[in-house]
């Protein structure tokens, strides 16, 4: 399980575009999926669970907290 620092959102959607993410990490099994949760809950850090990324419109501004796909 790898989190990533400052990933562009534009390279997650397929619509190409978002801002900077503060934190992005790929989840393969539900107990990554449920470490991912705890750290970032661990860390008061605000996330947000996405799939293929399709069908998200993300700010230039980007989003300060953690993307788990």
């Amino acid at each position: 399980m790898n989190i990533l620092k400052n990933v562009s959102f534009s390279s997650l959607t397929t619509l190409r575009i978002g801002g900077p993410v503060k934190y992005f990490a790929a989840a393969f099994t539900p107990d990554e999926l449920i470490e991912l949760i705890k750290k970032a809950k661990s860390e008061n850090t605000q996330y947000l669970i996405v799939g293929g990324g399709s069908n998200l419109l993300v700010a230039d501004y980007g989003y300060d907290g953690m993307i788990i796909q």
